[in-house]
């Protein structure tokens, strides 16, 4: 069976995705790459879904991140990351240095509201998902590169 790892410091969205994917996954759960790092062994993990905080002073969280995603990820899984819009350059090449491979930036469309980026004027209205692979390994389906929440009627 898959295994998916879900690093994220919101023990309602950890718990949330944990449930969401334990019917069709194997899950593990972590507040922080740290936390994953000691618990999780090499080449255990056959992708990774997180979303770090956005301003300036997380950056350093990307070169953990890109650290933890080669030490679990399996040759061909996946590192897929939420980020910010303003620091897409220095996210990519802090994930980069550690031997991940880019493949894709999904769009995930902000339900009803648009966040507004004062310094840039810019209200923007969808948040990138970045997608990288341990290695150079080909997805089976094809897959779609715009994310919609559900609707509330949907709910």
């Amino acid at each position: 069976m898959t295994t998916v790892l879900v690093v994220d410091d919101e023990r309602l969205i950890r718990w949330a995705l944990a449930q969401t994917l334990s019917n069709d996954f194997v899950v593990h759960t972590a507040t922080g790459t740290d936390e994953a790092l000691g618990v999780l062994e090499h080449t255990s993990v056959d992708a990774i879904v997180t979303d770090p905080p956005y301003p300036a002073e997380f950056l350093p969280a990307y070169d953990r991140l890109g650290r933890l995603a080669a030490r679990v990820l399996k040759p061909g899984g996946n590192l897929v990351v939420m980020v910010g819009q303003c620091y897409l350059p220095e996210i990519l090449a802090k994930i980069q240095r550690e031997g991940l491979v880019y493949r894709w930036v999904l769009a995930y469309l902000t339900p009803s509201k648009n966040t507004q980026v004062f310094d840039r004027r810019v209200a923007s209205t969808w948040k990138p998902v970045l997608w990288f692979t341990k290695g150079r390994g080909v997805p089976g389906a094809f897959v779609g590169d715009v994310v919609r929440p559900p609707s509330d009627a949907d709910v």
